[in-house]
């Protein structure tokens, strides 16, 4: 009798436990929902994107494995096409595996941006797929041609506080946090994105071959 008590103890803890991560899980998509409606934007909490795949040149998607796209804003804003996500990835096997989570802003804005990549030292380690080199500004460790990088950290140079992480591809730019945004946190970084981008358009360069 006592035996039985303590299993439907048991289980009445571990149901109420998976009934408030339930609960948060469809709070998240009903906030960034209604975010994305107010940005006029389009939402989905899968990927129907296949961001998974789409965005396997950026250092970040290859950190880890088992790679996962969740509540996704998409549609065009004054920069372009835009893609908002959470993005989380396993590191590591067994008893020593990590789970890593980022709020994720991919832009791809008109023009050739300078390829390169800013890792913020607030995320460390950093992983190999990154490929830093030992070069560093402000808080970030570079990776790619020294002017591409010097680039990238003149025009988002006011972020250095933030542990964000950018990366550009040519025609495509990827800011990503291990801080779980906010609502506030969303609509400020997509503000202020918005100058920086714009910096790196106004004085273009071209990558080095």
């Amino acid at each position: 009798m006592l035996a039985r008590s303590l299993l439907l103890t048991v289980a009445a803890a571990v149901l109420a436990v998976l009934s408030v991560k339930v609960l948060a899980l469809w709070r998240r998509r009903r906030q960034l929902a209604r975010l994305a409606h107010q940005l006029g934007l389009m939402f989905s909490p899968g990927d129907p994107l296949d961001l998974t795949w789409r965005c396997q040149a950026f250092a970040l998607c290859r950190a880890g494995h088992g790679l996962r796209v969740r509540n996704v804003l998409h549609g065009h804003t004054e920069m372009g096409a835009f893609r908002g996500c959470e993005m989380s990835f396993e590191v590591g096997h067994g008893p020593t595996r990590l789970a890593r989570r980022y709020s994720v802003m991919i832009f791809e804005p008109p023009g050739h941006l300078p390829t390169g990549l800013l890792w913020h030292g607030q995320d460390e380690p950093a992983p190999l797929s990154a490929g830093l080199s030992d070069r560093c500004a402000g808080p970030w460790r570079l990776a790619g041609a020294p002017q591409c990088t010097a680039r990238l950290a003149e025009a988002f140079g006011g972020w250095a506080d933030r542990p964000i992480h950018v990366e550009a591809r040519q025609d495509a730019l990827m800011l990503a946090s291990p801080q779980r945004w906010s609502v506030r946190q969303w609509r400020e970084v997509l503000a202020q994105a918005s100058g920086a981008v714009g910096a790196l358009q106004d004085k273009p360069i071209k990558a080095e071959s």
